[in-house]
């Protein structure tokens, strides 16, 4: 998906909507740390979403992404696949991401959302 460095998802934030947030740190079945970002609405107990960020990893849209999932009753998570090469650290609009695309491996994908199952 292609967007402008401050986009903001096209979903509209609902007003008062009862739902928490919070950044995590996730492990994958083989030891590596990656991070996560969460968003849990009041009633939880439903479906959620697994959030797979472009290129840029997790950035502040896909937070807002998974905001407005949480907003709307889904429990969402949007997971940061770059973990294994660039660590589990905020990254910045000047994140050089090429060279982590290059090593990201089709195997390394499934292994971080499967650490996100248990939210």
């Amino acid at each position: 998906m292609c967007f402008e460095l401050d986009s903001v998802p096209p979903v509209p934030a609902l007003s008062g909507a009862a739902v928490s947030h919070e950044d995590l740190v996730l492990e994958a079945a083989d030891g590596n740390r990656f991070a996560a970002f969460a968003a849990t609405p009041e009633e939880s107990g439903g479906p959620g979403v697994v959030v797979l960020p472009d290129v840029r990893g997790l950035y502040r849209f896909y937070e807002e992404l998974a905001l407005r999932f949480g907003e709307r009753g889904l429990r969402a998570v949007a997971i940061d696949y770059f973990g294994r090469t660039a660590g589990v650290g905020k990254r910045g609009d000047d994140f050089a991401y090429t060279e982590h695309v290059a090593q990201t491996t089709p195997g390394g994908i499934p292994a971080c959302s499967s650490a996100s199952r248990n939210l």
